[in-house]
């Protein structure tokens, strides 16, 4: 397979920094069967509010993200700013909804359930009560790691343990930051084909927590109903949206006014020259969606193992929020084969939008060889 060949299928944007898959609810379960189904494997991040404020803090919380096989919207915020910004992501992916619609699966392809984490007693609660619950799921198995770190969790025996209860999907309750972690950590060591981390779904399926009714959870209010059942957590609410105050002020404005304002001719023109030590791609213009999608497959072609792919962007003053979304997936892929992306010049536009959008210090800054 060809370096990022995998992402070319999958329609892509970026919101206050992070990249997102553009899909329904539907779409999402069918693409996690799927999985399923083909025992291909699927790291799922479920990005909220506190994943985005997260991740512009912890770099290594940032890099599971762009390292997931299929990144959901789980949070209203960020479908609000995409819609703002004529992005529109679809609708809000929740993961707990995604896990409730797997779990209505055919009785005779149930879906066997692993989990990994959350609270003592409470993991295993929900392994027992699941095929209670649910006709097309069942607990396959538990494990409540304690509260060591990521290594201590990540043994072998830990790890055989999981493998052995043959699992489709593991459900990981740690926290979000270790579990995606833990996830990232463990990845090539475990068999199932799907893992998360879906800290809520164990204490819903327990019973140790009641879910917001649909009605709350449609008006975006499930924030306040989880307030009232876990009080503790009313903190982490109150520092996520004083950050989502300042990101719309810092950067959602500035992106909406210079939306509205924008007079582009969606012309752009796109080379590439590959030398020994490089590949370099020069873009001039104003980039469209249209031509966004033809180019991705063009960087595709063209990226190579162990020679970084260098963007000469100097003249462009426009960029695609897909194509954006794509050159993060793309340099973690390059990565994986000790290359990178660089970029070796930007338009003072375009790198105003770079920090508008969050990305800006996630590409690596060169001097062109």
């Amino acid at each position: 397979m060809k370096i990022g060949e995998d992402l070319l299928p999958r329609q892509l944007c970026c919101v206050m920094g992070l990249p997102f898959d553009v899909v329904t609810t539907a779409a999402a379960v069918t693409q996690v069967e799927q999985a399923i189904e083909s025992g291909e494997h699927c790291f799922l991040s479920t990005p909220n509010l506190n994943f985005v404020v997260s991740s512009m803090r912890d770099d290594d919380f940032y890099q599971s993200v762009v390292e997931s096989d299929l990144i959901i919207a789980d949070g209203m915020p960020i479908v609000w700013v995409s819609k703002l910004l004529g992005i529109n992501l679809p609708e809000r992916v929740a993961g707990s909804t995604l896990f409730d619609e797997l779990s209505q699966r055919p009785a005779e392809k149930k879906m066997r359930v692993f989990f990994f984490g959350g609270l003592p007693g409470v993991a295993e609660k929900a392994a027992t009560v699941l095929a209670d619950k649910f006709s097309g799921a069942e607990g396959c198995g538990y494990f409540d790691p304690g509260f060591g770190g990521v290594e201590d969790m990540s043994t072998d025996a830990i790890i055989d343990t999981i493998n052995a209860a043959n699992p489709d999907f593991i459900v990981v309750a740690l926290g979000a930051k270790k579990g995606q972690n833990w996830i990232l950590h463990n990845r090539d060591r475990l068999q199932a084909p799907v893992v998360s981390h879906l800290g809520a779904v164990v204490n819903f399926v327990a019973g140790e927590v009641s879910r917001a009714p649909t009605m709350v959870q449609k008006l975006g209010l499930e924030w306040l109903w989880r307030i009232k059942e876990e009080p503790g957590i009313w903190r982490r609410y109150w520092n996520d949206g004083l950050a989502l105050l300042q990101l719309l002020v810092n950067n959602v404005l500035p992106l909406y006014l210079a939306r509205n304002k924008s007079g582009h001719k969606q012309v752009c023109q796109s080379t590439f020259d590959e030398t020994d030590i490089c590949v370099k791609l020069t873009l001039t213009g104003a980039m469209g969606s249209d031509f966004s999608r033809n180019l991705m497959a063009e960087v595709v072609d063209h990226a190579r193992p162990h020679k970084p792919l260098q963007l000469d962007l100097s003249g462009l003053e426009y960029m695609d929020n897909s194509f954006i979304a794509f050159l993060l997936l793309m340099d973690c892929r390059l990565q994986k084969y000790h290359s990178r992306l660089e970029i070796i010049a930007v338009s003072d536009a375009l790198a105003k939008t770079f920090q508008q959008q969050g990305v800006a210090k996630r590409f690596v800054y060169a001097a062109e060889a």
